[in-house]
């Protein structure tokens, strides 16, 4: 299921198209820079497989960690924040701007 801030948004109508959307962002930005590397090697470290090879495989199920959530910032111009729950509350992660 889609978290309510993109349930909002009307490019999104469920997650198995966020899904496709963010495989062909992927698959079409390999060389785009974040942090100065290039979205092909943030998936070969985090997979060992190509940006094509991945997209393929990212577009018909799996977990979506970092890659997707740079993905869904680029694609849906939005920040991503990641918490994790701690015993006094919440604490931020990772941010993807």
């Amino acid at each position: 299921a889609l978290p309510p801030a993109l349930r909002r948004c009307a490019s999104v109508p469920s997650a198995p198209a966020l899904r496709q959307q963010l495989a062909r962002w992927v698959a079409s930005n390999a060389q785009l820079r974040i942090a100065d590397t290039p979205v092909s090697m943030w998936v070969k470290w985090d997979s060992g497989l190509s940006a094509q090879a991945y997209a393929s495989r990212m577009a018909r199920s799996g977990w979506g960690g970092g890659v997707e959530m740079a993905a869904c910032s680029h694609l849906m111009g939005v920040s991503v924040w990641v918490y994790e729950r701690r015993r006094s509350g919440y604490e931020r992660i990772s941010c993807f701007d």
